[in-house]
């Protein structure tokens, strides 16, 4: 990855500096804690729930009116904000991390680019979450039940991919530890 193409190399290298990975993290946590507040509603939205059915779903949607019903569409739009910074947190740490582990071009190329996928799922359940609400009052079960995998599959990503640079610290941690004893 980083030495056939210079442009994105050069790109991710700067995602991997400590100041970008510090404004990645301190804009995700703020926007974050600004959506809790200013989005903050007496309902749970559907990409915050896990495991939810065709009929809770619709019975949600039915629940919070109109009114619930926009505020859900416009959760949205800091989503993405959410899903950018996120992005370039994971894809910066996780290439500063291994590249300090390995040389091997493929490792460092795949563990930097594992989290596209979450960004990609997650972006591909906004946009079907939009379609249901969107199309509200006419029920899509499939659409809901094909959402609802997209939901689930995006949660689990979410911590493992959340917990791989983590896991990377810990074992350059633990590197550093054993380097030391005698």
């Amino acid at each position: 990855m980083h030495r056939e193409n210079k442009n994105l190399g050069l790109f991710v290298q700067q995602l991997a500096q400590p100041k970008t990975i510090a404004a990645s993290f301190f804009g995700f946590i703020v926007i974050m804690v600004l959506v809790n507040v200013v989005f903050k509603q007496d309902f749970i939205y559907l990409t915050q729930t896990f495991n939810y059915t065709t009929e809770s779903a619709y019975e949600l949607l039915t629940d919070i009116c109109g009114a619930g019903r926009i505020s859900h569409l416009l959760v949205f739009i800091p989503d993405i904000f959410i899903v950018v910074l996120y992005t370039a947190l994971l894809v910066g740490a996780n290439y500063a991390i291994i590249s300090k582990m390995t040389v091997n071009c493929l490792a460092i190329s795949i563990t930097a680019f594992l989290p596209l996928v979450l960004t990609i799922t997650q972006l591909f359940e906004i946009a079907v979450l939009a379609v249901v609400i969107l199309r509200y009052p006419v029920q899509m079960p499939s659409l809901i039940q094909f959402a609802n995998i997209v939901t689930m599959t995006k949660t689990v990503l979410t911590v493992l991919l959340f917990s791989t640079p983590v896991l990377g610290l810990l074992v350059l941690g633990i590197k550093a530890i054993v380097r030391r004893v005698p």
